[in-house]
């Protein structure tokens, strides 16, 4: 597989397992509003604005209890309970070390808050220095599959004008579509092989590397 300077990835569902955390956090969340959400929703949840979920399930149109809602959000991300459900993929670690060894470069481009990201990568013991960029909703004005995110990542990596020696990795169409959008290299982590789209895939981060 060709070799790249910069890495990009995903975080929720491509370097750390968080749907438990994700159900968790919404499902507290819009419970203080009086909506209900099931597991099925959390994929979609996950990846729209929260403006657009809130509205989206009928949510109060009150400026108070959006409020109240926001402030639940950030709570329930800050929580214990919400990095004890987080959980790095088994190749999470070993994907970190070899960019390490081989003074590669890498960063995330997540729909997640970049804050919460560097909280769990504290948390098992992963210097968030470690990443030449970490943008999350709060940094970029735009979300997947525009490719804002992407290109806020590649200003601050310094790889606007090095777009070709730059990767974007993610589990889902729009983080595929986002890179494309960005005419950087995409690739679709597909771990259980479902897709049936034509695009460059890998089930195993370390394939990357092969």
């Amino acid at each position: 597989m060709k070799k790249y300077e910069l890495y990009l990835f995903d975080f929720d569902g491509t370097l750390f397992d968080t749907f438990p955390a994700l159900n968790y956090v919404f499902k507290v969340s819009f419970k203080e509003v009086g909506v209900t959400v099931t597991d099925e929703m959390i994929p979609w949840l996950s990846r729209v604005p929260l403006s657009e979920s809130y509205e989206t399930l009928g949510a109060p149109n009150d400026k108070e209890i959006i409020a109240k809602f926001i402030d639940k959000i950030n709570e329930s991300l800050d929580s214990e309970e919400c990095i004890r459900l987080t959980k790095p993929f088994k190749e999470t670690f070993e994907l970190f070390d070899y960019i390490k060894r081989n003074n590669l470069k890498m960063g995330v481009v997540t729909s997640n808050n970049s804050g919460h990201v560097k909280d769990v990568l504290s948390h098992f013991g992963i210097d968030s220095n470690d990443f030449v960029t970490i943008i999350g909703n709060e940094e970029s004005v735009k979300i997947k599959p525009d490719p804002t995110p992407i290109l806020v990542a590649l200003k601050e990596s310094g790889y606007l004008y090095k777009k070709d020696k730059v990767v974007y990795i993610g589990d889902s169409f729009n983080d595929y579509y986002c890179a494309k959008n960005a005419e950087v290299d995409a690739i679709l982590l597909d771990r259980d092989n479902s897709s049936d789209k034509d695009f460059k895939k890998i089930s195993h981060l370390m394939e990357l590397f092969e």
